[in-house]
């Protein structure tokens, strides 16, 4: 019985702890606000973060949302691709490490 009541928390504990690259995406402002939300869950705290208007498109299969993101110490970007669906399948922060989830350190 513990085994089993294990088996039906653990998932609802594990997606708990690390944001989700999935979002709810319809159009461009979407994915620029999903790219934003999901790089403040794995970014630093004292990160800040504005839009790169010239860099952000959409193409037919995703978008392209490009951020500039901040602190006292840094500057550089954080690119986010996200297709169709609403899934992140490429975010990248060049020069900034990112949050470890509850696995981070395996």
């Amino acid at each position: 019985m513990k085994h089993r009541l294990l088996w039906l928390v653990a998932p609802l504990f594990i997606s708990g702890c690390d944001p989700s690259p999935q979002g709810d995406v319809h159009n461009l402002s979407d994915a620029i606000d999903h790219c934003r939300d999901y790089s403040r869950a794995v970014l630093a705290p004292n990160v800040d973060i504005s839009l790169d208007h010239l860099s952000t498109r959409e193409n037919r299969e995703f978008y392209d949302v490009f951020l500039n993101i901040e602190t006292r110490e840094r500057r550089s970007y954080a690119h986010c691709r996200i297709d169709m669906k609403g899934l992140i399948v490429l975010h990248e922060t060049p020069g900034f490490p990112k949050k470890g989830g509850a696995f981070g350190g395996f």
